[in-house]
């Protein structure tokens, strides 16, 4: 089964891109802990989802 995350980020202009990333750390961070173990996997994941079109992301 394909994954279709990759497709989906592809269509989105730079702004939409963004505000799903945002969602998406605002989930992470849901349960008010966001260890660096977690905050690894999260950049990783989301610039391999992005295919690096945001640059480096900045988590602060």
């Amino acid at each position: 089964m394909q994954d279709p995350g990759d497709a989906i980020t592809r269509e989105l202009d730079e702004t939409k891109l963004e505000a799903l990333v945002e969602v998406v750390y605002l989930a992470a961070f849901a349960d008010g802990e966001f260890s660096e173990t977690e905050r690894a996997h999260f950049t990783r994941s989301v610039e391999q989802l992005t295919e690096g079109r945001l640059g480096s992301l900045r988590l602060n």
